[in-house]
């Protein structure tokens, strides 16, 4: 006796149909076993409030002129902020402290890392900026993190793998922003 494909087929959604069925009536009846948003990632805290953020760490980061320019992580990476912030913030686009000290015309005057040349410059219209900081770019840290001597909540086995030696101490990302693309 041949069975025929439509039978195979009525057949093999009968049997899927039934095992969603029994999968479903398990979610179902499992209404206690919802994970708290203190169970949640990494964090190990409430969601609902900022009482727990990052792990301890110490105060006693350097100050502003007094620290060592930390190795970025990965070409064109932004690279770590390497001294305090805390007189800095908040960073507004009518109140950028960093700016003064690490614009191309001031930085080399303060020792500081001069922001790359992306950062006056705006990608969508193609344009320079005349010098002027892309309104973009404006908020520091939402790319540039502060260090800090927490200890990490998950190791971290990454290394960077730089083409260039000069990328790990700088950016080259407008010269190959458009990098493969024809």
């Amino acid at each position: 006796m041949k069975i025929s494909n439509a039978v195979r087929i009525l057949t093999g959604a009968a049997i899927l149909s039934l095992v969603l069925l029994i999968a479903v009536s398990f979610a179902v009846d499992c209404k206690n076993c919802q994970i708290g948003d203190d169970e949640l990632g990494i964090r190990k805290g409430t969601l609902m409030n900022e009482e727990l953020v990052v792990p301890a760490s110490s105060d006693a980061l350097p100050e502003a002129g007094e620290s060592e320019t930390i190795t970025r992580a990965f070409e064109n990476s932004p690279p770590n902020i390497p001294h305090s912030i805390a007189d800095f913030l908040p960073i507004t686009l009518d109140d950028n402290s960093c700016i003064d000290c690490h614009h191309p015309d001031a930085a080399a005057d303060f020792g500081a890392t001069s922001v790359p040349a992306s950062h006056l410059y705006d990608i969508r219209s193609g344009e320079q900026t005349d010098g002027e900081l892309n309104g973009a770019n404006y908020n520091c840290v939402m790319c540039h993190t502060p260090m800090t001597d927490a200890v990490p909540v998950i190791e971290n086995s990454f290394e960077a793998d730089f083409r260039n030696a000069d990328d790990s101490s700088s950016s080259n990302l407008l010269d190959i922003l458009n990098e493969g693309v024809e």
